[in-house]
């Protein structure tokens, strides 16, 4: 039994789920199709939960045609308005999905909506519609975002990084559609509350993997050097506690200890290039400055595209 097999059905995860359930419920109810935005960094399980909602739904067969009621599509790198629509005719199954001008594209998408009864539309990745051009490229993405939702009438759930704020903010029609909005945030201890929630995800983890002392971050100094070692974010927890499991699993020990986490902690950033050659100070060492690793060069140095790990949120609304 490792972690890695499991998604753990934290709170945040369970409040995202129920979020995009109502959205896709109003649709099939005939009420008008309520939309949501999903924000967050990279790795905090955004993804993860979006495509867990799609498993759900998985396409039937209908006489000769496919019923796809939930369509999630991630965004190619370059969101051109043409790589998209290729992107969305091959998730609907069309057999020549990057044939055709944009505007034949378009047509056949809305045909194939009808036909393949999509409910729910769920767009990932949004932030590259940002990542390319300036301004009047942004402008475009967002314009030609809005036309393609008000053409396929269905509920939509769009999901991105931080810096997907902005496309809100260039287009405020775009903006009126998706005034839901929920922030997918990394765990922390920075509060009662968020230590809590904290302890209990990793008392989960723990119980679904090889380690027998589900308990061993009920310890509040364990605890806090873990999430120094991680910054809370989802696939670092994951990843670091997956890295322990086999060290200890080539140690045949089933026991959780700091030196475990340490001998992870130096494996983990050796296979991460970005960060193998920089001075990344280890939380799990005796002599460790008890601090985030966001100094310059560091593992959770503050990017310029999305922020700081737990200080992006500040702008959700501006």
């Amino acid at each position: 039994m490792s972690v890695e097999a499991y998604i753990i059905q934290h709170p945040q995860y369970k409040d995202g789920f129920d979020l995009i359930k109502s959205c896709h419920e109003a649709f099939k109810k005939g009420r008008k199709p309520k939309n949501l935005r999903i924000v967050g960094v990279s790795g905090v399980g955004k993804t993860t939960l979006l495509e867990a909602y799609r498993d759900l739904h998985s396409p039937s067969m209908i006489e000769d045609r496919s019923i796809i009621t939930v369509l999630y599509v991630a965004l190619p790198s370059k969101p051109i308005e043409s790589a998209i629509c290729s992107e969305i005719l091959y998730a609907l199954g069309d057999p020549f999905p990057y044939v055709g001008k944009v505007t034949e594209m378009r047509h056949r998408i809305i045909e194939l909506f009808k036909k393949c009864r999509v409910e729910l539309l769920i767009l990932d990745e949004i932030q590259h519609f940002l990542d390319r051009g300036k301004l009047k490229t942004h402008t475009a993405h967002a314009d030609s975002l809005k036309v393609l939702m008000d053409a396929l009438d269905c509920s939509v759930i769009l999901a991105g990084a931080p810096r997907s704020i902005e496309l809100f903010k260039i287009n405020t029609q775009l903006r009126g559609r998706f005034k839901k909005i929920t922030a997918f945030l990394p765990f922390s201890t920075f509060t009662e509350n968020s230590t809590l929630s904290f302890k209990k995800l990793m008392r989960a983890m723990l119980g679904n993997s090889v380690f027998e002392n589900a308990n061993f971050f009920d310890d509040d100094e364990s605890l806090q050097r873990f999430f120094y070692a991680t910054d809370g974010v989802l696939r670092n927890i994951s990843d670091l506690i997956v890295i322990a499991e086999d060290i200890a699993e080539k140690e045949k020990s089933q026991v959780l200890s700091m030196r475990i986490l340490h001998a992870s902690f130096r494996s983990w950033i050796g296979v991460m290039s970005r960060f193998s050659k920089g001075v990344n100070p280890n939380p799990f060492s005796e002599k460790f400055e008890k601090r985030r690793l966001t100094l310059p060069g560091e593992l959770y140095e503050p990017s310029d595209l999305d922020g700081d790990n737990h200080g992006w949120q500040e702008g959700l609304n501006g």
